[in-house]
């Protein structure tokens, strides 16, 4: 059974570090390779672009989930902690981004394991 566990923890660490790298290689495309802080006064983001957004940021607090609860199981490994931090930044940056272009935030419940996107919810 260890071994089951193991295997189950590796893939769920493995499909979220794909999550994290897919956002941010739609980051970098969304953006023109430009910094996602970078001045963007008087553009109107697209319906694929804020739909990215949306999504972004229903998977960061995905993430930030995931990580928050191995931490809890696994509480003589610091290194979920650290890991959760980062991914609350993300969504704490993605949420910024949200804000910034006036988009309505899907996100209304920051508890973990709730989700009120329409893709996640």
């Amino acid at each position: 059974m260890n071994n089951l566990y193991r295997a189950f923890l590796n893939a769920l660490v493995g499909l979220s570090v794909a999550a994290g790298i897919g956002s941010a290689i739609a980051l970098a495309i969304m953006f023109g390779g430009r910094a996602a802080y970078a001045g963007t006064d008087g553009i109107v983001l697209d319906y694929n672009e804020q739909t990215h957004l949306e999504f972004m940021r229903e998977e960061e607090k995905l993430a930030r989930d995931v990580y928050m609860e191995l931490g809890a199981m696994y509480p003589k490994h610091p290194i979920f902690g650290k890991i959760d931090d980062s991914e609350q930044k993300h969504t704490d940056a993605v949420r910024a981004m949200i804000q910034k272009y006036g988009l309505q935030d899907p996100n209304t419940n920051d508890n973990v394991g709730v989700y009120t996107g329409k893709d996640y919810g």
